[in-house]
């Protein structure tokens, strides 16, 4: 990870090589020193053999990302040094070159890759193209704003939701047939196409693209295609007002952000003391397990030294652990001393979970692949991990919803297009599944049907009532619909009665959540399992409340009727008792009589999850 350079990536291998440069017949005198330094090398196996343009600007890459992370190696002029050790070998940071290397089984050819200055300023140039058009592609299309004569307010006019601002399909097919989104691509090209309708702009598809168009969107029509630009564009639109932290994290000393809000905790370092065996964890399959490590307060911390307790830092909180100083506000590039240098501090980054926390110390949850990379010398920043990929897994999701059930692309399909298309969409669940997912969300087509319900007949003694469940009793139901408005009532009567979906709609306080939480009842006493969700943790946990409020608690036959899926630091702390893994490691702790449980069995987890009611 480079963040100077907005460039992230992983080098086959990095060697400590040992480089002399090449006397020149025009400079026989010139400085004849060895250097130590790193070496990126890019393993490459197959049969050819021949260097790609691809591979060399992948190196290219490399390289400075290396010089960027831990300096130059200079050679000659100020710094080099010459004395008469035979060994004369001298560390200078990362080479300016690197090697790729070609692999198989028959033999092997090793390239060595020194790219120019203008190179290495082409491919950030392209760099910064793609970031641009990452840019384009998320800003608010579609949105006008009309002022009046006279005032200053402005109206928000949403109109139909234009192109998206992607750039052109590459013009090799052949790229587009083996990438691993094209589906994602194609799928925003066929609605493209789809929604443009001015002879002015001409379609960005040429005939070689269209296979692969047909393969992945050819089962759609235009109602699908004009329902998925639609909800692109509102995804797009709700991602830009949604206020993000992620970068400014970066821009501000660890110190400083853990006085501002709480979010950072500064000047950690790595307890040694219990870096041992017995926090180790394996994982099943005996390879990358998980490791608890223990971070303390270092006593040169110049903050405020805040008990850690009274931070935004609870059990199950994912954080981000990355090396201290290592920002880039204003202060520290005011403060930093611009000259040469051949090392510089790496900036050490990993993901982890919060197991627990003390005044001065946390234990972190951590890949036992990265213990190698700690060091009790090491000053750390821990930040609560804020990174919500929502938007990312709403606009995948989207894209799934209509091209899920279609496999992967290959060249047998050429030519088969019309046929090919029935018979990926025939005969699997999934595919059934989506076509009546989208015909009742997006056509309506059968409108939904409702069957004949009444008050009279809702607790009619034809009904089966399951008793099981403490608070979902046929008594304590009729009561409780007694209180109930006319307009909930009917909505109750309209769920139901239905036997495709319902939808309850009112303004906020007129009565939703309640009735919501009634039905949650009385589907559990018909024996049904409910399922529970929201946008917001909030919402979740207000229904729940509504719930334990009305009666609905464990039973000696149904032991846990109610179980929260989620993280104990985002829900309620009156549900934190329902939350699947602390139900899990109670269930655990029970069976194995042991003293403490902080992650439990799989299977007790997949059995408490799948004996809830709700």
């Amino acid at each position: 990870l480079v963040p100077e350079l907005g460039l992230k990536g992983n080098v086959d291998a990095t060697v400590m090589g040992c480089i002399k440069p090449v006397l020149s017949s025009t400079a026989p005198d010139a400085d004849n020193v060895e250097q130590n330094t790193l070496i990126p090398v890019e393993l490459k196996t197959g049969h050819n053999q021949n260097p790609q343009h691809n591979h060399l600007a992948q190196l290219s890459v490399y390289t400075i990302m290396l010089r960027a992370r831990h300096g130059s190696a200079f050679n000659g002029g100020a710094v080099s040094m010459k004395n008469e050790d035979t060994s004369n070998l001298i560390e200078r940071g990362a080479a300016s070159s690197g090697m790729l290397l070609y692999l198989n089984d028959k033999s092997f050819c090793a390239k060595h890759v020194k790219p120019s200055l203008s190179d290495l300023k082409t491919l950030v140039g392209q760099r910064n193209g793609i970031v641009c058009d990452v840019l384009d592609a998320a800003r608010p299309r579609g949105i006008a704003l009309e002022y009046h004569e006279g005032s200053n307010n402005a109206k928000v006019v949403v109109n139909e939701p234009p192109q998206s601002n992607l750039p052109p399909l590459l013009s090799n097919t052949s790229s587009c047939e083996r990438c691993y989104k094209n589906r994602e691509c194609m799928m925003y090209t066929s609605a493209d196409n789809a929604g443009n309708k001015s002879s002015i702009n001409a379609p960005r598809t040429n005939l070689p693209h269209r296979q692969l168009i047909d393969h992945f969107t050819g089962h759609l029509k235009g109602t699908d295609l004009e329902y998925f630009r639609k909800w692109d564009r509102l995804i797009d639109l709700e991602r830009h007002a949604s206020p993000s932290d992620i970068a400014k994290s970066w821009l501000y000393d660890s110190d400083e952000k853990e006085r501002k809000d709480g979010r950072c905790i500064s000047s950690m370092m790595l307890d040694e003391t219990h870096l041992s065996a017995a926090h180790v964890k394996k994982s099943d399959s005996g390879i990358d397990g998980d490791a608890t490590m223990r971070f303390r307060r270092s006593s040169e911390s110049k903050s405020s030294k805040q008990p850690i307790t009274n931070l935004h830092f609870e059990k199950g909180t994912y954080v981000i652990i990355r090396t201290d100083e290592a920002s880039f506000s204003a202060q520290r590039f005011q403060q930093s001393n611009i000259k040469c240098h051949t090392k510089r501090r790496r900036i050490l980054i990993f993901r982890g979970t919060v197991a627990s926390a003390t005044e001065t110390s946390i234990d972190l949850v951590l890949q036992q692949k990265d213990i190698s990379r700690l060091s009790s010398k090491i000053l750390f920043r821990i930040d609560r991990d804020e990174l919500s990929n929502g938007a990312g897994l709403l606009l995948q999701n989207l894209v799934n919803f209509f091209t899920l059930d279609i496999p992967s692309f290959s060249t047998e399909t050429l030519g088969q297009t019309p046929l090919k298309m029935k018979q990926l969409t025939q005969n699997t669940d999934s595919s059934a599944r989506r076509r009546r997912l989208t015909n009742s969300i997006i056509r309506l087509e059968p409108p939904p049907r409702f069957k004949a319900v009444s008050e009279g007949n809702l607790f009619t003694e034809d009904i089966s009532f399951n008793d099981l469940v403490s608070g979902c009793d046929k008594r304590s139901l009729k009561r409780d619909f007694a209180k109930l408005n006319s307009d909930q009532k009917a909505a109750v009567l309209k769920v139901i009665a239905a036997e495709d979906f319902a939808i309850i709609q009112g303004l906020p306080g007129t009565g939703k959540s309640a009735t919501i939480a009634f039905l949650t009842r009385l589907l559990v006493a018909r024996g049904k399992r409910v399922l529970l969700t929201s946008y917001t943790h909030s919402a979740v946990d207000n229904l729940l409340c509504k719930l334990i409020d009305s009666g609905v608690d464990s039973s000696d036959l149904v032991p846990n009727p109610i179980v929260r899926i989620g993280r104990e630091s985002s829900c309620h702390s009156s549900v934190h008792n329902l939350l699947a893994q602390n139900i899990a490691c109670e269930v655990e702790r029970q069976e194995s009589d042991k003293a403490t449980c902080t992650k439990p069995n799989a299977d007790v987890l997949f059995n408490v999850v799948t004996s809830a009611r709700v």
